[in-house]
């Protein structure tokens, strides 16, 4: 972790992110300052809380029949935005199609809850922005019981990573950016987001895929980066006061 990243003393209340492993180089705030920057609200996307839904990599809907090429790697989001009226209502509708039937395998992801719980007792608000449909946001809500408000889900424009959903809760919880953390697993969406809202971002990489030099973009970096949820309840109370 780069000095730059955890030097932003400029900032009365830190906006904090959970990335994964953080790296014994790293110089903690309280080392840099006269005491450790506040944090309040919590962002965080929702593939940091589930198993991940993906709209261009793995697990695809097919959308062929559209007689559209879908070249590998693409945001299929984006991409059908291009499209004519037609073309892109049928093309939604066979995503929405293949999102409700993966609804059938919603899990949380290990550490999800804990860490909720911990936020619950120190009276953390917590917020939720996905690309996803609401019905997932719904559903996520209801079998697992861990509430999250406001929670924006793909209907809201712009989505992610334009910085729009995040400064729609901050202005909600009558917040400044630099406030909150986001916490997510894509770097060119949820770091990306953060970042352009001036927000501090933490990046959840489980399997260690943006270790890669491939990923060296100095303009998203995240401020932090964690392998699991687990480590983002130590990584808050080391490095942050926690305010309501």
């Amino acid at each position: 972790m780069e000095v730059r990243a955890i030097t932003r003393h400029r900032f009365t209340t830190g906006v904090l992110s959970l990335a994964t492993k953080i790296s014994s180089t790293k110089i903690p705030y309280n080392a840099l300052l006269p005491s450790p920057p506040q944090i309040r609200p919590l962002l965080t996307s929702k593939t940091s809380l589930l198993p991940p839904f993906s709209h261009h990599r793995h697990e695809r809907p097919s959308i062929a029949e559209s007689g559209k090429k879908i070249p590998t790697g693409i945001d299929i989001l984006h991409l059908i935005e291009s499209w004519s009226p037609d073309e892109q209502r049928k093309a939604n509708e066979t995503i929405l199609d293949f999102e409700r039937r993966g609804l059938e395998r919603l899990q949380i992801m290990p550490g999800a809850a804990e860490l909720c719980g911990f936020l619950d007792s120190k009276k953390i608000r917590r917020g939720l922005i996905t690309r996803n449909v609401k019905q997932a946001v719904d559903l996520y809500h209801q079998r697992f019981d861990i509430m999250f408000s406001p929670a924006l889900s793909r209907e809201f424009r712009p989505y992610k990573p334009d910085p729009a959903p995040l400064l729609h809760i901050c202005s909600t919880w009558d917040v400044q950016p630099n406030e909150v953390m986001m916490v997510g697993d894509s770097l060119k969406d949820d770091v990306a987001c953060g970042k352009r809202a001036g927000a501090f971002t933490c990046l959840l990489d489980e399997k260690g895929k943006y270790d890669s030099a491939d990923f060296a973009k100095v303009d998203l970096e995240p401020d932090f980066k964690v392998a699991s949820l687990a480590e983002v309840h130590t990584l808050l109370e080391t490095n942050f006061d926690l305010m309501p």
